[in-house]
């Protein structure tokens, strides 16, 4: 039996702003391993707003950061506010500007050309200023094969 596992592998291209191709292993390591990510809204609220005749926001495209040191995914507030997601609750968070209370929300995630995943809960945060949507934290990780290859400057994720 063939068993087909859905799989994206990025390596790290860019240029300085002189134009020089940027080593990909300097580029992993100054942006880190950054996927194109789509945030919507949970599978039971679409089928909900559907079955009320309601619009279904369209998701948003972003990148997302995976983060092997968050526990959790989190999304940026303004793509909460977008989605018009009601939060489902607070989350007490550990962060590098001390303990602080998040608001969670329940929604879909689509990393790159993976399969979409209906996230149970995640939290909301200020992720703007970094230039992505979403840290992906192990929560979605425990779900995936994650290989990151430092020296060539890229990485692999699988479900």
């Amino acid at each position: 039996m063939v068993c087909s596992m859905p799989i994206l592998n990025q390596r790290f291209y860019g240029r300085t702003l002189k134009g020089k191709q940027l080593n990909p292993m300097y580029g992993l390591l100054r942006f880190g391993p950054r996927v194109p990510v789509l945030v919507g809204v949970h599978s039971a609220v679409a089928k909900s707003l559907a079955a009320s005749e309601k619009t279904i926001p369209s998701p948003v495209k972003g990148f997302g950061l995976i983060d092997t040191g968050a526990s959790i995914t989190s999304i940026d507030l303004k793509v909460a506010e977008r989605l018009e997601l009601p939060a489902t609750g607070t989350k007490k968070l550990g962060t590098a500007g001390g303990p602080t209370d998040a608001p969670t929300y329940a929604f879909a995630f689509t990393l790159a050309n993976l399969p979409p995943i209906d996230s149970a809960q995640g939290v909301g945060c200020e992720l703007g200023a970094q230039g992505i949507i979403a840290l992906i934290g192990l929560d979605l990780l425990s779900r995936c094969v994650f290989i990151l290859n430092g020296p060539d400057g890229s990485f692999t994720l699988s479900l």
